[in-house]
């Protein structure tokens, strides 16, 4: 949390408890209703609110990120099928979980409730969702014996190490190096993924979410190009709601590098490298 505002300084009042109980536990908390009732706990809140999700302590901000809103609303749905997925593929004791485009960590906050051991790295280059990101994750079950471990990487993920501008509209969770209409731009560092793996002594990835509003393919294209095949990840999810923003083909790239398709919807593909 924040230096100076422990966890409860942002504590939901009675009507919001009210509120997060019924969207959390009934059907309130899916569809049109949902929205009805974050427009609720945004009404009755500050602007940010202390919670609890995934068994860990989180401060989350009501009103510039869906991802935050969404999980608050209804974490037993939040990405449930993507989190399914990663936890599946990660061994019990010694799991690496990659998550590129991090937000502010509440999808990795699901996974790390799962690993013993191992080690995440979550990558995420905006100075606003870094600083959420860092103050969720910092202090996971500081009391486990055997705890992750956490690296909190404030840098984008591209082809090649520098520079790029990220383009970043008023929902900060769809900022995207891809070019957008009336947003800001800020300027932020980017290294290949190689890079980083090489510099944590990495292995293997056993799963690599990334999540970067159409800028996947300047990631994991270069990533299978430049990497031995025994550092390609075991399973990837994989955003594509924005692919009319790539300059190569993700999923044609990944099928003919021997991945399967496990899994389609309308934000993401999750794919599981097949035996070889």
């Amino acid at each position: 949390m924040q230096a100076g505002l422990p966890h409860g300084t942002y504590a939901p009042g009675l009507a919001v408890r009210i509120v997060l109980f019924l969207s959390q536990n009934t059907a309130l908390g899916r569809g049109k209703a949902r929205k009805v009732m974050a427009a609720l706990v945004r009404r009755f809140s500050e602007d940010q609110l202390d919670a609890n999700l995934f068994g860990q302590k989180v401060r989350l901000h009501l009103h510039n990120n869906s991802s935050e809103i969404k999980a608050l609303m209804n974490p037993h749905r939040y990405a449930r099928a993507e989190r399914d997925f990663c936890i599946a593929y990660l061994p019990p004791k010694d799991g690496i979980f990659v998550d590129i485009g991090a937000n502010a960590g509440l999808f990795s906050l699901g996974v790390l409730a799962h690993m013993s051991g191992g080690t995440l790295i979550a990558a995420e280059p905006q100075p606003a969702l870094h600083a959420r990101l860092v103050a969720n994750l910092e202090s996971f079950n500081p009391d486990r014996s055997n705890p992750p471990a956490i690296h909190v990487l404030q840098t984008a993920i591209g082809a090649s190490q520098g520079e790029l501008s990220l383009n970043v509209p008023d929902q900060l969770g769809q900022a995207s190096a891809r070019a957008l209409a009336d947003t800001n731009s800020i300027r932020v560092p980017v290294q290949p993924l190689r890079d980083i793996a090489l510099a944590l002594g990495l292995d293997r990835i056993d799963v690599l979410k990334i999540d970067v509003e159409g800028f996947e393919d300047e990631i994991i294209i270069p990533f299978l190009e430049t990497v031995p095949e025994a550092l390609w990840p075991r399973a990837i999810v994989l955003e594509h709601c924005h692919r009319d923003r790539w300059e190569r083909n993700c999923e044609v790239t990944l099928l003919d590098a021997g991945y399967e398709l496990v899994l389609k919807d309308r934000t993401n593909l999750l794919f599981a490298r097949r035996a070889v």
